[in-house]
């Protein structure tokens, strides 16, 4: 019987130096987030704070060298995203959008909080170490624009606009270990974070097609 993943995956997240779209979710849907929680217990990943950081800090660290010598090939990232899953454990049978979000994701956390710097601001010694990698990836790969752009976030726009990136995962052909149904899925589906606010891959879009 498959491990089922009954938590929540944003609870275990790195929070200082981070901010996230929502208190309750990492990605657009807590389908998705389930879906990352069953890939890392299937490979034998506890889903603790301790475990997440180490699972994350190695993602990026992988990344690194793949997406820097893409970049600088002119590769866009969903060409890159791939080859870095591949060398992932637990995500080599996830969908690639998902993987691919789970990057935008927390790229989008640690961008949003440099908007608006608040504790620990550029005290990097106080820095979990899945965020330290997380700023080693970005620096390594030229993602400081001007104006607080970001390269990784203008490619993940396009990647949904054009070919409906970040919703196509497989969901008709998959059933979530956990369940999608119980108190915590309910909860999140009521919250006004996920049923009002524009999404901010969305919202990125709208403030560009108003800056034009």
């Amino acid at each position: 019987m498959p491990i089922q993943f009954k938590g929540t995956l944003r609870r275990v997240m790195p929070e200082a130096g981070m901010k996230y779209q929502s208190s309750k979710r990492l990605m657009h849907h807590i389908r998705r987030d389930k879906r990352i929680g069953d890939a890392l217990q299937a490979s034998g990943y506890e889903i603790t704070r301790h475990v997440i950081t180490q699972v994350l800090a190695n993602m990026f660290h992988t990344a690194t060298p793949i997406v820097a010598a893409g970049y600088a090939n002119g590769e866009d990232l969903w060409d890159m995203l791939p080859r870095v899953q591949r060398q992932i454990d637990w995500a080599q049978d996830l969908p690639e959008s998902i993987v691919f979000e789970l990057f935008v994701c927390l790229i989008e956390a640690r961008h949003e909080w440099e908007k608006k710097p608040q504790y620990p601001y550029y005290e990097y010694r106080l820095y979990n170490p899945a965020v330290l990698e997380l700023v080693a990836f970005r620096t390594a790969i030229g993602d400081y624009g001007a104006n607080h752009v970001s390269w990784v976030l203008t490619d993940a726009v396009f990647f949904n606009e054009l070919a409906r990136g970040l919703d196509d995962d497989d969901e008709d052909e998959y059933v979530t270990f956990g369940d999608t149904d119980n108190d915590e899925c309910q909860k999140e589906n009521q919250d006004p974070m996920v049923t009002d606010v524009i999404q901010p891959l969305a919202q990125m879009k709208i403030e560009q097609d108003e800056e034009l």
